[in-house]
Formats: C-alpha cells, sequence, structure tokens
C-alpha cells in the first residue's frame, strides 16, 4: 500500500542512490508526506530528467518533508517498497495520463542502460513530435493500492 499525503511514515533509504553505486548504506529516514508522483501518469520532462540522469528511480516518488526541508524519495529505492525500475521513451499528448506511443525499449537502473537512455534522450529530443512532447516514464505498471 502506498503512503497517505499528510501522514508521518519511516523509510529506510540508501545513502547513494546514483546507478554507479553497488550497495549503499541504509538509513532510516522519517518524513511527512505531502504526495506521491506516479511517473506513469505524471512523467518526467526531459528537463527533469537530465538533471539527474543517473539516480535510480522506480514508478512512485515521495515528496515530503523531513526536518522542515523538502525531500524526495523514490519508493522503489526503499527496503519497504523496493522494486526493480525501468525507465522508457514516451511520447505524450497535451494532458494524457499514459504514454500514446512508446518510442524505446525499457531501460534498466544500471550505468550501462543509463548511458544509453542518455543518448537516446539526445537523439529523440532533436525531432518535432508537433502536440505530443518526450517524457520519461517507469516503465513500471504494477500498481499499489493506496490503503
Amino acid at each position: 500500500m502506498l503512503p497517505v499525503a499528510g501522514t508521518k511514515i519511516e523509510l529506510h533509504y540508501p545513502t547513494r542512490t546514483d546507478v554507479f553505486a553497488d550497495s549503499s548504506p541504509w538509513k532510516l529516514r522519517e518524513l511527512i508526506v505531502y504526495r506521491i508522483r506516479d511517473l506513469v501518469r505524471e512523467p518526467l520532462t526531459i528537463e527533469e530528467y537530465l538533471q539527474r540522469p543517473f539516480v535510480r528511480r522506480s514508478r512512485y516518488l515521495l515528496i515530503g518533508r523531513e526536518l522542515g526541508s523538502w525531500k524526495q524519495f523514490y519508493l522503489g529505492s526503499t527496503q519497504e517498497y523496493f522494486a526493480v525500475g525501468q525507465l522508457r521513451l514516451g511520447l505524450y499528448g497535451p494532458n494524457e495520463t499514459k504514454p500514446r506511443h512508446l518510442v524505446s525499449r525499457a531501460f534498466d537502473n544500471t550505468p550501462n542502460d543509463r548511458k544509453e537512455l542518455y543518448k537516446a534522450v539526445a537523439e529523440w529530443c532533436k525531432l518535432d513530435f508537433g502536440q505530443l512532447k518526450l517524457r520519461v516514464f517507469a516503465d513500471d505498471l504494477r500498481i499499489i493500492i493506496p490503503s
């Protein structure tokens, strides 16, 4: 079950979340949930992806406050909600919550795959798709039902 906005939760989160870290110590994090972003319904813009292209990502991005600071945690990276993350490129129409067209294969949370995704983004973003927008979404369609 997904955490609910407005609740306080504890998560064990790795100290390093980039794809180059084979393993990382877990740190207990306590936060108040503000919202959860579903990267299928609300995919990353190309600009968001390029800010941190090598971070381990999964479908659900938790946004909350920890010790008064805004933080973001990919639930699939936690011990409690672990999921193998895969990213994919898709074309989304205005206000659409699922990709209209898939334009790439799925890319795993590995250094080689993320380098390939970076190259694919660089090539695909040169093209004009009209009203459609190129987005990066989580290719993990398992559903976690909120409690």
